[in-house]
């Protein structure tokens, strides 16, 4: 039978993986979050011709249903957040951050 981990201890590590997704962009964020918190991905999103940041959509529409509405399969999908994810990182160090 395996050991049993204190609950304290689950819910350190839960928290510590919480935070570092809290620092990047996931497919399943809607583009209206993606838009206010990582403001340097939109030009990602302008170059695969997902224009829609600022339209009502972007409220409810996921980064993932958003980019396959324009015609991107799953693996274009994940290729476009990794490069979402390098614009903030390169964003953060041009700026000192």
């Amino acid at each position: 039978m395996a050991e049993e981990k204190p609950a304290v201890e689950a819910e350190e590590k839960n928290e510590v993986k919480k935070d570092s997704e809290d620092d990047s962009i996931r497919r399943n964020m809607t583009i209206g979050e993606v838009v206010q918190r990582f403001p340097a991905a939109v030009e990602v999103l302008f170059e695969e011709g997902v224009h829609c940041v600022g339209c009502m959509a972007s409220h409810f529409e996921t980064i993932e249903q958003g980019l396959a509405g324009h015609g991107k399969e799953d693996s274009e999908i994940d290729e476009i957040v990794d490069r979402m994810n390098k614009a903030v990182i390169d964003n953060q160090e041009e700026n000192g951050e």
